[in-house]
């Protein structure tokens, strides 16, 4: 991991990733290697209709959502939630956890991973999604390497 170091990522900029297996667009605002594994912090816009990425968990990651614009449909275990502009959500690792823009437009939200590393999950779904549709194999290898466990 590289020492930390003061950065600044104004509007506009950052590394943009296009989620085409959920219907979502998402700027890496600061990676594990920018805060020496502490956490990653990126900026989500889920489509309103988009099927996200469905119920899932993570292991050695917690996460936690802060809705900017729009609503969001967010699942937390066996409870769903309607999420407006400026609600905040903490997720602990292990559990099961889901959201996606509950419309009529997309969403906006932050999404803070602690410790970083599922950004680069992010990364590795965007690259392999470029490319055209991956073999179920290689999503399924993807989300094993990066401790997502889909429910």
């Amino acid at each position: 991991m590289a020492a930390r170091a003061p950065y600044v990522v104004k509007p506009g900029h950052g590394e943009r990733l296009a989620l085409r297996d959920r219907g979502a667009a998402a700027t890496v605002l600061a990676d594990g290697g920018r805060t020496a594994g502490l956490f990653a912090l990126v900026e989500s816009v889920p489509e309103a209709g988009a099927p996200g990425l469905g119920a899932h968990l993570h292991r050695r990651s917690d996460e936690a959502l802060y809705v900017l614009e729009g609503r969001v449909r967010a699942q937390l275990g066996g409870e769903t939630t309607e999420a407006d502009a400026g609600t905040f959500i903490y997720i602990p690792r292990g559990t099961v956890h889901a959201f996606a823009a509950a419309g009529p437009g997309p969403a906006r939200v932050l999404v803070l991973f602690c410790p970083a590393g599922l950004e680069r999950y992010l990364r590795d779904t965007a690259a392999a999604y470029g490319a055209g549709v991956p073999e179920a194999a290689e999503v399924a290898a993807l989300r094993h390497h990066h401790d997502v466990e889909m429910a």
